[in-house]
């Protein structure tokens, strides 16, 4: 039982071990301080919760168009090409529709 406790006090962090790694972490914040600097002297005007809001409403919003006017005009690509009798693949080479997935596009999420 003492042997237990002794070898448990005895694999602990050092003083010095602990100190390297205080410096470490002290010269991170102070290397992350300055790369904070030219965000705080340029006096920018930073997002409140209200403009951030704002921006994430919006872009829900188009996103939900882009949806809405993709779906629409798929269904008009896919009436065509069936009142054509062609597959819509073919359809759309043929007129030379670009598809978002064919340019590797997709809707922001």
């Amino acid at each position: 039982m003492v042997k237990n406790t002794l070898k448990e006090s005895t694999v602990g962090a050092t003083n010095s071990c602990i100190t390297e790694e205080l410096n470490s972490v002290r010269k991170e914040i102070e290397a992350l301080k300055l790369q904070l600097q030219p965000f705080k002297t340029s006096g920018a005007t930073m997002l409140t919760e209200k403009d951030l809001m704002k921006a994430e409403g919006d872009l829900k919003k188009w996103q939900l168009e882009w949806k809405k006017r993709k779906r629409g005009c798929m269904d008009v690509v896919n009436s065509i090409s069936e009142s054509m009798e062609m597959n819509r693949k073919d359809f759309l080479k043929k007129v030379g529709l670009e598809t978002d997935e064919e340019n590797k596009v997709v809707c922001p999420l």
